[in-house]
């Protein structure tokens, strides 16, 4: 926004000017993949500059906002392409064994956001009506603002989901094979709370504990499992 329109005084900024910036984005930027910026992005850029026009209007140094004016970019629709059951199959194959296997599996079942897996927690998950909810993402904000950090979901209201069987399956295993982790030879948990959630920290005490839990012999390290609830 800043190198086309900036030097252009408030009082003198016309429809025309916002058209013009609107459509040399759509033009002349590429994304890092060297694409085509897409129609959603032109529309977040007209969202911006529309919403500090419009408090310029509500401020009184505009009589009219220009950019109620401009014409957008359709967006395109895009064909979903849904795996079949070979195809899942074939999947659910090629990750057996693999540490994050219940994680992709709940994936590829409920259809959810990468941000809203990673900010699961037990908590969200009734057993005994199989169902989820989304409460809360985990989006990185930047080193700047502080990394990773949980915010409320992209509709800014949580929503429930209803489980099918393989998917409270890949719960169970995946629950029980953290919860194992706690009562190993070795190893020692204990029960602590950070910003209001329960969280579990192993600690490795000896060589024992440090090949059930596949880490080197000699190199103890305290392990977090927020949100595990003990057994």
């Amino acid at each position: 926004i800043k190198p086309a329109i900036a030097s252009i005084p408030l009082a003198s900024l016309s429809p025309i000017q916002i058209q013009k910036l609107l459509n040399g984005v759509r033009s002349t930027k590429t994304t890092m993949r060297g694409q085509k910026v897409n129609p959603k992005t032109i529309k977040n850029i007209h969202g911006v500059l529309h919403s500090a026009l419009h408090q310029a209007v509500l401020c009184g140094y505009l009589t009219a906002n220009p950019a109620d004016r401009a014409v957008l970019p359709r967006r395109s629709k895009v064909e979903i392409h849904v795996l079949d059951t070979r195809q899942m199959q074939a999947f659910f194959q090629a990750i057996q064994g693999h540490p994050y296997e219940n994680l992709y599996r709940l994936d590829l079942l409920t259809g959810m956001r990468q941000s809203e897996l990673l900010g699961l927690q037990w908590q969200d998950i009734d057993w005994k009506q199989k169902t989820l909810t989304v409460k809360r993402q985990l989006q990185y904000l930047g080193g700047s603002q502080g990394g990773y950090q949980y915010q409320t979901p992209k509709s800014n209201k949580s929503r429930l989901i209803v489980l099918p069987d393989l998917a409270v399956e890949a719960h169970d295993l995946w629950k029980e094979s953290a919860a194992r982790e706690t009562t190993l030879p070795g190893v020692r948990a204990r029960d602590d709370t950070r910003e209001g959630y329960p969280v579990t920290q192993v600690e490795i005490l000896d060589h024992q504990g440090a090949r059930a839990l596949g880490k080197p012999e000699g190199q103890y390290v305290t392990l977090e499992l927020s949100g595990l609830e003990r057994r």
